[in-house]
């Protein structure tokens, strides 16, 4: 009897260590993970503000389209009188 107490204590070690070994591993992946998430929230902060800025020139360049016909439409008129 008392060799499977024994025996009972250590495989209850053995299973608690193995358990321990698990839960460090999981931690570890957990951590590299949320690393992963906070470079990717970076980077999307960055492609944000790449994506906001060339919507502003964008729009500028439209303007700038937008007069620039507006400026030809009035020598086409000039020219034809």
């Amino acid at each position: 009897m008392k060799k499977e107490l024994t025996d009972l204590k250590t495989n209850a070690n053995w299973e608690k260590q193995k358990k321990v070994g698990e839960l460090s591993i999981l931690n570890d992946k957990l951590k590299a993970k949320d690393i992963e998430i906070e470079n990717i929230k970076k980077d999307l902060e960055t492609y944000q503000g790449k994506a906001n800025w060339l919507r502003k020139v964008n729009k500028k360049n439209e303007e700038e389209i937008t007069k620039l016909s507006n400026q030809v439409k009035v020598l086409k008129k000039a020219l034809n009188k």
